[in-house]
């Protein structure tokens, strides 16, 4: 038997330019019908913003973290320094943020 789905499959926004404000927040999303669901999102009630810029850019991320905990942005498609991965090799395009406001500037290569 075949799954029966009744939502389109939502894509995220995209955001251009070489400054990107983004806040990491908790929200709610209903699913379905009347059920509301806790979620994280980043500028966003879930899931994020696909971010487009050119090769070369030099790119400032102003990331604003509302969660009452630390936790890490993973950058799909991004390579990033191993001293500003956090991630356990530098394989891991993952950055850590604490309950705060953190700047983070990373030239596209």
């Amino acid at each position: 038997m075949q799954a029966q789905f009744t939502d389109p499959l939502l894509i995220p926004p995209t955001l251009e330019g070489t400054v990107f404000n983004l806040t990491v927040a908790p929200s709610s999303k209903q699913f379905f019908p009347g059920i509301n669901t806790n979620t994280y999102g980043i500028s966003a009630d879930y899931l994020a913003p696909t971010l487009i810029f050119n090769q070369g850019d030099f790119i400032q991320l102003n990331v604003e973290n509302n969660l009452p905990d630390t936790t890490t942005m993973h950058w799909h498609g991004m390579h990033v320094a191993p001293s500003d991965d956090r991630g356990p090799t530098h394989q891991y395009s993952q950055i850590r943020v604490c309950p705060e406001k953190a700047k983070f500037e990373i030239v596209s290569k």
